[in-house]
């Protein structure tokens, strides 16, 4: 994977919210005498409507070239990892669109506009998203620029194979989706800009935890370059392009839930040689990881709300070619004590 001259960038709504409504019924007896017929009250209709549910295949769109291939690639990590795939919006491809242009026409990457600039359309992702009339709730901005060789896959591979963009790309609520690709800059680079929404943001996964790499998954990145991601989430470590870790793996548990995240176990083990790999613990202020954990516990320079109940174990090394990694973490939920695993195979 290339990785000079190019970076990503995320852009957090917030107006984002993942919630949980329950629909209440009211019932209430009354009476009067002992004589009195007793009567009751109707139980009362909620007029809130019923959640929407995760699209678990992929969806058609009218996507092309680069479009195409960054609408399947996300749609197939979403799928995989048991969130919501993404549909089409023609609102969101506008604002993402416009975006991408505007990056390209000056030479930019990032998510602010200013008005006082040619191709203005917003100031923010949001902002952008309502002048195009999107009329549901916009949740995140995810922005890549690279090399022009690069394919709208390899783009979304960017978000991917990164901490802050990883949980961006999976985020769980999102179900639509809008792509903006740009023609090359004056330094002929690419920007990628892809802006999510919700129709219903009590949108749930199929299941909690979420984790990535998913469950089984081949081929996946084995090294990762955090100056690349902008905020960087190792900036004390990772100062300049020349270092390199492993790619990071993500653990979150329910993303709605308000107690803090409390972790007691996480490993990465390698399983041809049952050796644990050395790993950096990226955790937000609010969660706890015990002491008794074998890693370099970070707090996270970034924090943001959506990634208070997650974690993120980072290799201090790229990890090996084609080689089955397993991974365990060990969370309290409720003061219940609940163990995932799951495994990957890394790619070349």
């Amino acid at each position: 994977m290339k990785t000079a001259g190019h970076g990503i960038e995320l852009a957090r709504s917030g107006r984002w919210a993942t919630t949980i409504a329950a629909a209440l019924m009211a019932a209430g007896c009354g009476g009067g005498s002992d004589d009195a017929p007793a009567t009751t009250t109707a139980a009362a209709v909620s007029t809130e409507k019923p959640v929407e549910q995760p699209i678990l295949t992929m969806p058609t769109s009218t996507y092309t070239g680069m479009y195409a291939q960054a609408f399947q690639r996300i749609n197939e990590a979403r799928i995989a990892a048991g969130v919501s795939a993404l549909k089409q919006s023609v609102e969101l491809d506008r604002a993402a669109q416009a975006h991408a242009e505007y990056l390209a026409y000056h030479n930019l990457t990032g998510h602010y506009q200013s008005s006082l600039d040619a191709l203005f359309t917003g100031t923010n992702h949001v902002d952008r998203a309502l002048a195009q009339k999107y009329k549901n709730t916009v949740t995140v901005e995810v922005v890549s620029t690279a090399a022009r060789d690069y394919s709208g896959a390899n783009h979304v591979d960017l978000h991917l194979n990164s901490v802050y963009h990883l949980l961006g790309a999976l985020l769980p609520n999102a179900n639509e989706i809008g792509i903006g690709v740009s023609w090359p800059s004056a330094i002929g680079q690419v920007s990628l800009s892809i802006t999510t929404g919700t129709t219903d943001s009590r949108l749930m996964p199929v299941k909690y935890p979420i984790v990535w790499p998913a469950d089984k998954a081949i081929n996946t990145a084995r090294q990762f370059v955090p100056a690349i991601e902008r905020p960087n989430p190792l900036p004390d470590i990772a100062t300049n392009f020349s270092v390199t870790v492993g790619s990071p793996v993500m653990y979150c548990r329910r993303l709605d839930l308000k107690a803090p995240l409390t972790v007691t176990s996480a490993k990465l083990v390698d399983r041809l040689t049952q050796a644990p790999q050395p790993v950096y613990v990226l955790r937000h202020g609010t969660a706890s990881v015990s002491g008794a954990i074998r890693a370099d516990v970070l707090l996270d320079p970034n924090p943001a709300d959506i990634s208070k109940q997650c974690i993120f174990l980072i290799p201090k090394t790229p990890l090996d070619v084609r080689r089955t990694y397993d991974v365990t973490v060990t969370s309290i939920e409720q003061g219940v004590s609940s163990e995932t695993t799951w495994a990957f195979v890394t790619g070349d």
